[in-house]
């Protein structure tokens, strides 16, 4: 990254008594120049700072809300321009100024931890993401709800409601959908994995969308067995 930013990532903290690194880019023989980007929390306060520049020049913006300890936080920052913004659990938090030019480093990029191994993250992270660009407030809304979709990634399916006919047996699953996209519905009656008895099995591999809602309707397995699960994948 040479330009424009975006860092985002769910945490889960177990403590702030030494820095909890999330992302760093490091430079330095000792790993511990922070450029050209490192993110992490602060020791005691677990505020969260981001730093940015390059070898030769960096600086640092820290926001004010720290995550609480134990519970899960989404955190991301956005660097557009010189601006920098930090949103907490989806909401902007803080927002300040780097005027440091960003230049690549050309160093590893560490998650949960950093060059010098001394920022050991403690605790648990997910969707951990890095944005060559910055994102908009609403993009943030979408990326904490896991909704990657506008930059190619997963189909943010949703399965909305599952309906068995007490006539028929037969059960309807409504998801989320989108218009153009092919749908492959799988089943399972044990949550095992797809080699194991009872595993995920492939009921349908041609369900066309229907628009932002997409409905099928189990007229094979269903009522074979006293306990039966779904998932919806998207084909293309």
């Amino acid at each position: 990254l040479a330009g424009n930013f975006s860092i985002a990532a769910w945490i889960n903290v177990t403590d702030f008594s030494d820095y909890r690194g999330i992302v760093g880019k490091t430079a330095g023989p000792n790993g511990n120049l922070p450029a050209s980007y490192d993110l992490y929390l602060l020791k005691d306060s677990g505020l969260p700072r981001i730093f940015a520049g390059s070898p030769d020049g960096f600086a640092n913006f820290t926001s004010a809300t720290p995550p609480a300890v134990g519970d899960w936080h989404h955190i991301a920052v956005t660097r557009i321009g010189d601006e920098i913004k930090f949103y907490y659990d989806g909401i902007l938090d803080s927002q300040g100024l780097i005027t440091r030019e960003m230049l690549d480093s050309d160093a590893p990029l560490r998650i949960g931890n950093r060059a010098d191994l001394v920022t050991d993250f403690l605790g648990k992270m997910d969707d951990v993401a890095i944005f060559d660009g910055g994102l908009s407030s609403d993009q943030v809304i979408d990326v904490m709800a896991g909704d990657f979709t506008a930059f190619g990634i997963g189909s943010s399916i949703v399965v909305e409601n599952i309906i068995r006919d007490p006539t028929t047996g037969h059960v309807s699953i409504s998801f989320t959908s989108q218009p153009g996209r092919t749908y492959a519905i799988e089943y399972s009656t044990s949550l095992k994995p797809a080699e194991e008895p009872g595993g995920w099995f492939e009921l349908a591999d041609s369900v066309e969308s229907q628009g932002a809602t997409t409905m099928y309707v189990d007229s094979i397995v269903a009522g074979t067995t006293p306990k039966i699960f779904y998932r919806v994948r998207l084909l293309k």
